[in-house]
């Protein structure tokens, strides 16, 4: 069953979720040109789920990004796999086939590619490598809603991607996530891992070829929050045109000091959804910390990037 269609489903409540829900999951998917979008209580969640329902187990290995919030990686260690890490690119902070290539092993099962800050990075070469090894694609979009390339929305390049509306992001419900695919056995993979792993019978899936029930987990979005996210989705084209506007802002001011150097997005033109503007900082004389420290002593929010990962597990 479609996400579009579950929200017709006539009871307030269902094992696919509450009204609010359903109808957030359906306008999401709606929204990126899919057919099944499944929430969770987290992006963390909902890479976990995802993981999962692409058949990571224990020993088999994971290439993705070192330059990541932590749970890029950790909800593919949670799933039993060995984590590799690609190099990134410097000017667009995300991996490449190139360096994915140098990664790939007998036991790699799936490549999670993060789009850092909006930006599509190289997903299209990175579409293309996994189509010709036949290795599953994760994206975790969790900031880069709505961005695009090649008139198709990242997140759903993939056998799965997820986004988040944790807090800061352009979509907030304080804490939540989504998954999407057009693959109609991950979907239910991904709805019953997060309701306790328990078996669910509807448009007759169920059989010998699909998981009945599992080891499952409680990452269901609770209803008030579903129904924050119902309301923003539906006018996330203007939530994104208000960050377009202040990242253009911000570039333009900024590309004139010598010492920044602004990260290179390559999506569509105007189809760069930021999530913030990043840059890297070279200076002979003065430490990308120090600078951080003055900026932040006038008031101005700026972030020296991520804790640094260990090289492999």
């Amino acid at each position: 069953m479609s996400s579009k269609e579950a929200k017709k489903l006539s009871d307030f409540w269902s094992v696919l979720g509450g009204q609010y829900t359903r109808n957030f999951e359906a306008k999401f998917a709606e929204k990126h040109n899919v057919k099944y979008a499944v929430s969770s209580n987290s992006a963390t969640s909902s890479l976990i789920s995802a993981a999962i329902a692409c058949g990571i187990e224990n020993g088999d290995e994971v290439i993705t990004t070192p330059f990541s919030f932590t749970a890029s990686a950790t909800a593919m260690r949670i799933a039993g796999a060995k984590i590799l890490f690609a190099d990134i690119d410097k000017n667009t902070f995300c991996i490449t086939a190139k360096t994915i290539k140098k990664r790939i092993t007998s036991k790699t099962k799936a490549i999670l590619v993060v789009h850092l800050l909006g930006n599509s990075g190289d997903i299209v070469n990175i579409k293309k490598l996994c189509d010709d090894t036949g290795i599953k694609l994760i994206e975790d979009s969790a900031q880069a809603l709505h961005s695009k390339i090649q008139e198709k929305y990242l997140g759903s390049f993939g056998s799965v991607g997820v986004f988040s509306f944790q807090e800061t992001k352009t979509i907030m419900t304080g804490e939540g996530g989504m998954a999407v695919t057009n693959d109609k056995n991950i979907a239910y993979k991904l709805r019953l891992i997060r309701n306790h792993g328990e078996s669910m019978v509807y448009e007759g899936i169920d059989s010998d070829n699909t998981i009945n029930s599992a080891v499952g987990y409680n990452f269901r979005l609770p209803e008030p929050l579903s129904a924050l996210g119902y309301a923003q989705i539906q006018k996330v084209e203007m939530l994104n045109d208000i960050r377009k506007e202040n990242y253009r802002y911000l570039k333009k001011e900024l590309e004139r000091f010598d010492c920044l150097s602004l990260v290179k997005a390559t999506n569509d033109a105007n189809e760069f959804a930021p999530y913030c503007l990043g840059m890297l900082f070279k200076h002979k004389k003065i430490h990308r910390n120090t600078f951080a420290l003055a900026l932040r002593a006038e008031g101005i929010p700026v972030s020296t990037g991520f804790p640094r990962l260990s090289n492999e597990n």
